[in-house]
């Protein structure tokens, strides 16, 4: 109807106006002023508003301005994202912020939610951020928090620059107090760079701030980042305060060069003993490490430099510089072309390698507690030339022969005293520091040879066809000569004390000691596998390997040159869906009783194999099986298995039923035997259980036990328990007479960093 220059729309009336979509009850336009007026009507059903496809804003009075295009929504309402947003008065202006004065924010959907941040002024820019003013923090209308401004940001996709929401938690067994931790800022301007800052405030011990800073530079760095950590313990009754800073930087120059630094440094070495987290609690050292690594022509080079620091005792490592240099193997004879067909001389191979390390120490002594600084160094070189081929058809050999070249310019000699070395009261010799070039030539060679037999049992019985039986065989032979007798390498004389006495050289250096025996070694080992050729009920064939057997034999041994024999089989397909694994050792040696007769010594004589390990293992699981539905999609929903995931904090399945819903059991039982001592057999019987269930709609946990059935003990058993209260998730996990953990956290994503913890340990 039209009444002088107000025009009235009802029922159920809508309008489209540009961008704009009004649906209301009622409607009133005045001409004059081009103001647009929507109301509900009796059925109390709000106007709706839409601009620019944005989300719907409700409200008990639309007042829009049809010239400006801007609007004023008296107890306004809308949606966006997860949030829930209502006013006093909203402002829809032409483009797309949304302007909220005595606003409510919450991502709980009722109607006086269960919590909510009250703002005097909000500016709500759908998809990028929100500002607020003069805000206020309630949970079940009991205010908590008051916050003067704040940014936030609900820009889609997975990096988004805004504000963290701290959580809440109480440290009192610590002697921290109540916490307020992980409040912060996250800015990401860009794809290639991010930084993020965090504070913690413990109202018995201080403040702890983080800053972190990550970047990327295309292909060429990536993972890079700088965090520098601060602390001020000024409520504490010790204060102090201190730094940390720590760095990794791995960058890719062209196409063969890499660039790795990374490295920490602290000015509190006693921080880590304070650290509520486990790992960082044992961290007792701070490491600092650079790598540069490129390919010049065949070879692959890296020098390093690292410097590595004792907190507890203030020793430090340095290496520097520290330079290697490598290439792969390769023929001596090439082929000109691959067309050329191999000859045997062709199968002739060689690599080479040469390291050279400068090693510094600044070392606390416990005897007088000074530092004394060493210094040590190497430059070793290794050739190696390799022959392999395969001869007859069937038997592969690998000769080889290795030389290594070790140099050092510092090392330690005897003091000479009228030709003899000085030795001490008792009977050791005197060393002194020597800076001069020293050199030694170091061999070894062997060779080693293997091959493979099958043999096919055919049994046809039953469904059981045949068993396959593999052996692998291998010959292996190792020499290094004594080379202890060269008087460049080891010393050798007589003492002050007139002994013969002797020293090697390089003991005392990074090279290590000089071969002082003559050393082969000669082994055969054999492995054993053992597969099944079964036939179905369909006919169709199926291959099992169902156990392996592996041993040696030392020919230049002394005496019990047979190794022990280890056994594995795994039997599947059992009833229950059951899987049984199966571990054991046997000595083929026999033993006799030592005097004390509580200990036992082998000795050389064969008998019949001695089982001396037996493990047993295998588990079940029990389920509720999918109840049937009508349609399709209640099907589909009811065969997904329910999975509490504890560590999560994940609640109850959507999809459960009402009362007590599905739940699932698992199993695992394992018997273990050492029996290495016969006289002494330790056996053990463990069961591990873990049971899950949706207890109730709202209700859900979980129970793992790990029970010694031959203690007749409890070892360690867990109980975790999940409450869905609507936006809120709450979840207990108790550690009989160890510990429980409390947390209550908003389930909405916009608000997963807020949330309410509760720890306590008994140790």
């Amino acid at each position: 109807s039209i009444t002088n220059d107000n025009m009235f729309i009802y029922p159920a009336s809508k309008m489209n106006y540009g961008n704009i979509k009004l649906t209301a009850d009622t409607m009133k336009i005045d001409w004059k002023t081009n103001i647009l007026y929507a109301m509900p009507g009796e059925g109390n059903d709000l106007p709706e508003f839409i601009q620019n496809d944005d989300a719907p804003v409700y409200g008990h009075l639309f007042e829009y301005n049809l010239d400006t295009q801007r609007g004023k929504i008296t107890r306004g309402k809308t949606t966006i994202k997860e949030g829930y947003y209502q006013g006093k008065t909203l402002l829809k202006t032409e483009d797309k912020p949304l302007y909220i004065k005595n606003g409510i924010f919450s991502t709980c959907d009722l109607e006086h939610p269960h919590f909510c941040v009250e703002a005097k002024k909000m500016k709500v820019i759908p998809g990028d951020k929100v500002f607020a003013q003069d805000l206020t923090l309630k949970v079940m209308d009991i205010p908590l928090l008051y916050i003067p401004s704040l940014f936030v940001s609900i820009e889609e996709g997975n990096r988004r620059s805004g504000w963290i929401i701290p959580g809440f938690g109480n440290y009192s067994s610590t002697g921290r107090g109540w916490a307020l931790e992980g409040s912060g800022y996250y800015w990401a301007p860009n794809d290639y760079y991010d930084a993020r800052i965090l504070v913690d405030f413990y109202d018995n011990l201080g403040v702890k701030a983080e800053l972190r800073q990550r970047y990327a530079w295309r292909d060429h760095i990536s993972g890079g980042h700088v965090t520098l950590k601060y602390w001020n313990n000024f409520l504490s009754t010790r204060p102090k305060q201190g730094y940390e800073i720590s760095i990794n930087h791995p960058q890719k120059i062209g196409q063969k060069s890499r660039l790795n630094i990374n490295g920490s440094y602290t000015n509190d070495a006693g921080r880590y003993s304070e650290e509520l987290d486990k790992d960082e609690r044992l961290e007792q050292q701070m490491v600092s490490k650079a790598t540069f690594t490129t390919r010049l022509g065949l070879f692959n080079t890296s020098i390093n430099a690292s410097h590595s620091e004792d907190l507890l005792t203030g020793t430090t490592t340095t290496y520097f510089p520290q330079f290697s240099m490598s290439k792969s193997r390769a023929s001596i004879f090439k082929r000109k072309s691959n067309t050329i067909p191999e000859k045997w001389y062709h199968k002739f191979t060689y690599n080479i390698s040469s390291v050279l390390i400068n090693k510094l120490n600044h070392t606390w002594s416990r005897s007088d507690s000074l530092f004394y600084d060493t210094q040590k160094n190497k430059f070793q070189t290794n050739a190696g030339v390799q022959y392999s081929n395969k001869l007859f058809g069937f038997l592969n050999i690998s000769p080889y022969l290795n030389y290594y070249e070790d140099w050092t310019t510092l090392y330690k000699a005897p003091v000479m005293q009228n030709d003899s070395a000085l030795v001490d009261s008792n009977g050791n010799i005197v060393l002194q520091d020597v800076t001069g070039f020293k050199r030694r030539g170091r061999f070894n060679l062997g060779t080693s040879a293997s091959t493979t037999f099958y043999g096919v049992f055919n049994l046809n019985i039953g469904r059981l066809k045949a068993i396959r039986h593999t052996l692998n065989m291998s010959l292996n032979y190792v020499y290094r000569p004594d080379q202890s007798d060269n008087p460049d390498y080891v010393f050798h004389g007589v003492g002050t004390d007139s002994n013969l006495v002797e020293y090697d050289y390089f003991s005392s250096t990074l090279l290590g000691l000089t071969p002082s025996s003559e050393s082969q070694t000669f082994n055969m080992s054999f492995s054993h596998k053992f597969d099944s050729k079964t036939i179905n009920k369909e006919g169709k064939e199926k291959k099992t390997s169902f156990l392996s057997l592996t041993h040696n034999y030392n020919f230049l041994a002394d005496s019990l040159r047979s190794s022990t024999i280890k056994a594995r089989s795994s039997i599947k397909n059992l009833p229950g869906g059951m899987t049984l694994n199966i571990d054991a050792t046997f000595d083929p040696y026999d033993y006799h009783v030592n005097e004390d007769e509580v200990s036992i010594t082998r000795i050389g004589q064969l008998t019949i194999p001695r089982m001396t390990y037996l493990r047993l293992g295998t588990g079940i699981q029990f389920k509720e099986k999918a109840k049937k539905q009508e349609n399709r999609s209640q099907a589909s929903a009811d065969t997904n298995n329910v999975e509490i995931k504890t560590e999560n904090h994940i609640g109850p399945a959507k999809n459960s039923d009402a009362g007590f819903s599905r739940w699932s059991v698992n199993s695992s039982l394992s018997f273990v035997s050492r029996a290495s001592n016969p006289l002494n057999i330790q056996n053990s019987l463990l069961v591990n259980t873990t049971v899950k269930a949706n207890l109730t709609p709202k209700w859900s946990g979980s129970y793992r036990i790990n029970f010694d059935i031959l203690e007749q003990k409890i070892t360690d058993q867990r109980i975790s328990l999940i409450r869905d209260l609507h936006c809120w998730t709450l979840a207990i996990d108790w550690n009989p007479g160890t510990s429980f953990f409390i947390r209550l956290n908003a389930k909405s994503s916009l608000l997963k960093d807020f949330k309410l913890l509760q720890k306590k340990s008994y140790y």
